[in-house]
């Protein structure tokens, strides 16, 4: 069974490989209740539709906007994101 893409490029760098490698080895499983609590987050955000959310372009960037209403959560992506999610 091979990785996921996504999964694989979490070893792309030497940050994400230590945070990998150190949820693995966590005896703890404090890894599996951060998971938890931020799929009880994500379950909570409302999908944007319409004028209120957007199609990204590229996942890590929000769309340039001639008007610039953005939500909490648009303006939260890549590591703010996942900050976020899990604290």
């Amino acid at each position: 069974m091979g990785l996921l893409t996504s999964d694989a490029a979490l070893l792309s760098s030497p940050e994400t490989t230590r945070m990998v490698r150190d949820n693995a080895a966590d005896t703890n499983r404090q890894w599996e209740r951060n998971f938890g609590r931020a799929m009880v987050k994500m379950a909570d955000i409302e999908v944007k539709t319409g004028a209120h959310g957007e199609i990204r372009k590229r996942c890590r960037f929000v769309n340039k906007r001639v008007n610039s209403n953005k939500t909490k959560l648009g303006r939260l992506h890549g590591p703010y994101l996942y900050n976020y999610l899990l604290f």
